[in-house]
This record gives C-alpha cells, structure tokens and sequence, in this order.
C-alpha cells in the first residue's frame, strides 16, 4: 500500500559510479586510441527507476518491455553524455560502441533517450557521463531495488512484503533517498558548519576592532571635538563626522579585503557548490555586509562624542 513507482539498477549513486567504461566507436566520430578513451559509466537499470528516482526524461522515451535480447540494443544518456558527444545536436538515434566488462559488445547501441544529469559523484562535482542500459537487454544483475512511496514506514513494510513471497530472500541496507544524502553530505555540512563558525567569529572580531578603533579615535580627538562645538557645531554634525571617517575606512577596509579574497578564491574552489570563486553576488553582500556592521559599530563612539562638554574638551590635562 502507498507504493507508487519501483525500478532497480545495478549500482546506485552513494556507491560509486558504476563501471568505468570508454567508447569503443561513436558514429561521426573518427575512433579513438583505447589509451585515450574519455572516462564514463555504464550501468543497468530495470522498471520504472527514472521515475522512482525522480529524474525526468528530457527528451526521447525510458525503456520498454519490448527492448528485450532480441531486440535491437539501446540506451538511455544522461544530459553530461550528449553535451559531449554530440553538443548542439539531438543525440536521439545516433549510435555507439562499448566496451563493458564482457568485453564481447561490439554491436551498435542506438541511443532513445535523455535524462536530467544526477550528481553521483557527490554534490560538490560535476556530473559524470552516464550511459544506461535496459536489464532486459543485459546480462547483468540489478542489485538495487528503488522504490517511490507516498507513505512512511515503507523499509518494514518491503521486508514484510518480500518475507511473504519469498521466506530465502534477503532485504539489506534499506534506507531512504533522504538519509542516503544526509549521509553522503555529512563531510561537507560540517566543513560549512565549521566555516559558518569561523565566519561568525570572524564579524565579531571585526565589529570589536571597529567599535575599539573608532573609540580611541574619539578619544584621541576630544579637544577638537569640544572646539568644534564651543565654536558653535552642532551635535549632528559631529556624528555625521564620526559616521563618515568610519565610513571611509570602512569603504577602505573591504577594498582591500575584496582584493585578498579574489587572490584566495582558488584554496577555497573545492569548498564551493553552485557557486562560481569569483560570484558577484556573494561579494556584493558579503561588502555591504561588512560595511553594515562598520557603521553599526561605530554608533557608540558617534553618541559618544556628540555628549562632549566643550568646557571639560578645552581643559588642558
């Protein structure tokens, strides 16, 4: 009950890409030596995987209960594969040679189908080019059963059900898609959690060394603060100068910090997904960010000298 969509394939993303393959031909292209063969997977896959999965077909069609052994040999590609092979055109029909762990496919594979890109490799890199052959046609074994439910509770629920039909068969490693992904991220969300840390300390100082840097600067400039306003300057002007000194070195300040970062972008490029070293919006907000914090800094100090006596500024200590 509650179970909508079950497919399987040979090897799921969290254990690897599958096997490792080349091409041995590709119509169009000239061949291509063994020892230069671009790397790529080839895996199997049976029912309706794609769509348990959730990965939609982009163009072409999924597999059919008629593409069996005795029917012609075709695949399905990921979008990766067809920007390769054939970028700018549509890859549906044209036809590739493999070379699986067999060794013996040496008859043209005709391609039916495109599907949306999947990150196997992990989410911080790109995703690898994939090539997806029917178990129907295939003389390998899907090991991995993928199941849609629009309930929760289904790991028992399988168990039961197979137990049922099967009392020899044996269900293991039964988790779901979104526990498989907390999992394979836990390295990277602490590395974020740890840089988050990192950056929190890091404004904190920065707002410390601020607010200490604009009250000595008060400090330091009491008497001409008090002559400014014995000689009749109002208390909004004086802030207004506090607010734009701090304004110019804060301005100042992420000036050169931007130059740094850019310089630095390349230790931290592995660190980055979806976002490019050098985003714009990420400097923009990260400026406006720190500039913010500059200002909010210095509002303490600016009050601070707005209170100035003019009599006790003009004693001489």
């Amino acid at each position: 009950p509650g179970v909508r969509t079950v497919g399987a394939i040979g090897t799921m993303f969290w254990d690897g890409d599958g096997g490792k393959f080349g091409l041995r031909a590709v119509d169009g292209h000239a061949d291509t030596p063994r020892d230069q063969w671009e790397s790529l997977t080839w895996t199997t896959v049976s029912g309706d995987y794609f769509q348990a999965l959730g990965v939609p077909l982009l163009r072409g069609r999924f597999f059919r209960d008629t593409d069996t052994r005795n029917a012609p040999p075709v695949v399905l590609i990921n979008e990766t594969m067809a920007r390769r092979y054939w970028p700018g055109e549509d890859p549906i029909g044209h036809r590739i040679k493999g070379f699986d762990a067999r060794g013996t496919n040496d008859e043209w594979v005709t391609v039916i189908g495109v599907v949306k890109d999947v990150h196997s490799r992990g989410l911080d890199r790109a995703p690898a080019a994939q090539i997806f052959e029917a178990q129907s046609q295939s003389l390998d074994e899907t090991e991995n059963l993928v199941v849609s439910a629009a309930t929760s509770g289904l790991p028992e629920t399988l168990r039961r059900a197979i137990r049922e039909f099967d009392p020899t068969a044996v269900l293991s490693d039964v988790s779901t898609l979104d526990d498989r992904l907390v999992e394979q991220s836990a390295q990277r969300r602490f590395q974020t959690y740890l840089l988050t840390a990192f950056a929190v300390l890091a404004l904190l100082l920065a707002a410390a060394g601020i607010f200490a840097t604009m009250h000595y600067w008060v400090a330091q400039r009491t008497q001409e603060i008090g002559i400014r306003m014995a000689l009749g300057a109002e208390r909004r002007t004086v802030v207004a100068m506090v607010f734009r000194e701090t304004l110019v070195l804060a301005v100042a300040g992420v000036g050169v910090g931007v130059v740094g970062a850019l310089a630095a972008t390349r230790t931290i490029a592995s660190l980055l997904f979806g976002l490019t070293p050098h985003d714009p919006a990420t400097f923009a907000a990260v400026s406006l960010g720190l500039t913010a914090i500059a200002i909010i800094a210095c509002c303490i100090p600016a009050a601070r000298a707005a209170r100035v006596d003019p009599m006790l500024a003009l004693k001489i200590e």
